[in-house]
């Protein structure tokens, strides 16, 4: 006899969307968060009656998305060995000030700026400032350029796999003709 009756269960699902509502409400008429809203911005969204961005599956995504982010081929292919080259256990020291003091912050910063604007790299730093448009530009550069070489790099790496399945390795072979 502890079934919710279905009267109940509706009236929760309406007032969880009455919260929502009242949050949106609520972000829409901050004065902060309008300060960094376009001309005319708010008319437009208020006229949709569906949000027309992609939004996370779940909390467990976002998260496995954010660390996938952060944790890129240097990690595994660089890092040891500059853990070796330069003192071992030592540059955990400046790593751990610097991830600290630069990574996390500026993570949370990139996070929260795209969570207030609901924008990509360019719309973020243009509604701070129409200035910063070309920084916006530069993210988006970057990510292309940095894609771009890890592309290169799977490439090569695929191709050197697939290669050393072949039953007779080039270099095994002693060619008779020089230089």
């Amino acid at each position: 006899m502890d079934q919710i009756p279905e009267a109940d269960t509706g009236a929760k699902k309406a007032k969880t969307v009455e919260e929502n509502k009242g949050m949106v409400d609520f972000m829409h008429s901050n004065g902060c968060v309008k300060a960094f809203r376009d001309e005319g911005e708010d008319e437009i969204k208020s006229d949709r009656t569906t949000n027309d961005r992609q939004l996370w599956a779940g909390a467990c995504t976002f998260i496995m998305a954010a660390i996938g982010s952060a944790i890129g081929l240097g990690n595994f292919w660089k890092f040891p060995y500059l853990c070796y080259k330069w003192g071992g256990g030592t540059f955990f020291i400046p790593y751990l000030c610097a991830l600290f003091v630069l990574g996390l912050p500026m993570m949370l910063l990139e996070l929260g700026l795209g969570q207030l604007f609901q924008r990509g790299d360019i719309g973020v730093f243009r509604g701070i400032t129409p200035r910063f448009y070309g920084v916006g530009l530069a993210s988006v550069f970057s990510a292309f350029a940095i894609n771009t070489f890890y592309t290169y790099l799977i490439g090569i790496s695929a191709a050197y796999f697939f290669a050393a399945m072949n039953p007779i390795m080039p270099w095994s072979v002693m060619h008779s003709k020089a230089w």
